[in-house]
C-alpha cells in the first residue's frame, strides 16, 4: 500500500502531539515523565535527568536504527533501507524485499523484554500492519509532496500479558524521499500504553487480528538444574540412606 503521508493525520499525534519542533530539555522530561511503559521504552532509550542528553541502547545503535521521535505512548526508529531510480520502482523494490521484521535488533529486544516480563509475543503477516496505517501516524514521517509511505511490508509483533490483553505493539513503515533518485527509510515504530491498546482491541475486530496471524512466542518454564550426588572429602559419592549398605 503506498500513500501521500501529507494526508494522514495520526492517532498518536491526537493522543500527545508530535515532538517534531519541541526538542528543548524540558519538553523532554516531561514527555519521557509521561509515558506509561517504562520498563519497555527504558531497555531502547534513555534521557540524562536535565533532559540535555538522549541515547538509545547500543545494540539497537550498532543495527543501523537512529532514534526518530519519543512521546507518551510512542517510540520510532528510523533506518535506511535502500535507494531506487524512482517512486515507480518501489513495487519491484518490495517484490525483492526479504522483512526480518521478527528477527532484527529491535525485535529481539523487545521479545525479551516481552517474555522477561511473563508476558507473549504474538507475530502477524504483514496485512495487519496496513491495517495499524489507518491508526497510528509513526513520529518523525515528514510529509510532503516528494514524499510517500508505504504500508503492509514488514510483520507487526502483538505483546499480550496472560489474559490475552495487547499490552504494545511493533509496527513498521517505509517511507521513500524523492532528491537525486528516491531514499527508501524504514520506521519502526513501539506503541505501548492503556489509551493506544484500548484504540486497538475497539478498532480492530478478533477476526482480522485471527487472519493475519502467524505464531505466538510464550515464556518457557525456567527449569530446575537436576539434583546431582554429593560427593565426600574424598571426592567419593555418597549414598542416600535408602542406597547405603548396612
Amino acid at each position: 500500500m503506498m500513500f501521500s503521508t501529507s494526508s494522514q493525520a495520526g492517532f498518536m499525534d491526537e493522543l500527545v502531539g508530535n515532538i517534531t519542533g519541541f526538542n528543548s530539555p524540558e519538553h523532554k522530561l516531561k514527555m519521557y515523565q509521561a509515558i506509561e511503559d517504562k520498563q519497555l521504552v527504558s531497555g531502547f532509550y534513555s534521557l540524562s535527568q536535565d533532559g540535555k542528553i538522549e541515547t538509545i541502547a547500543e545494540d539497537i545503535k550498532n543495527g543501523g536504527f537512529a532514534l526518530s521521535g519519543i512521546d507518551a505512548a510512542e517510540i520510532a526508529f528510523k533506518k535506511r533501507a535502500g535507494e531506487i531510480m524512482n517512486m515507480n520502482a518501489a513495487e519491484g523494490w518490495f517484490d525483492r524485499y526479504m522483512s526480518n521484521a521478527d528477527d532484527d535488533e529491535i525485535a529481539k529486544k523487545y521479545i525479551a523484554i516481552a517474555l522477561g516480563r511473563g508476558n507473549s509475543v504474538a507475530i502477524y503477516r504483514p496485512g495487519l500492519g496496513e491495517i495499524l496505517c489507518d491508526h497510528f501516524g509513526i513520529l518523525g514521517l515528514v510529509n510532503g509532496p516528494q514524499r510517500a509511505a508505504f504500508c503492509g511490508h514488514d510483520r507487526v509483533l502483538v505483546e499480550q500479558d496472560k489474559t490475552g490483553r495487547v499490552v504494545s505493539l511493533v509496527t513498521r513503515v517505509f517511507q521513500g524521499w524523492t532528491f537525486m533518485g528516491v531514499t527508501l527509510n524504514q520506521y519502526t515504530a513501539i506503541i505501548s500504553g492503556g489509551h493506544a491498546m484500548r484504540h486497538i482491541e475497539d478498532s480492530i475486530s478478533q477476526r482480522e487480528m485471527d487472519r493475519y496471524f502467524i505464531r505466538e512466542i510464550r515464556p518457557t518454564a525456567s527449569r530446575q538444574p537436576t539434583p546431582q550426588p554429593k560427593e565426600d572429602d574424598l571426592g567419593h559419592q555418597s549414598s542416600t540412606p535408602s542406597e547405603r549398605n548396612l
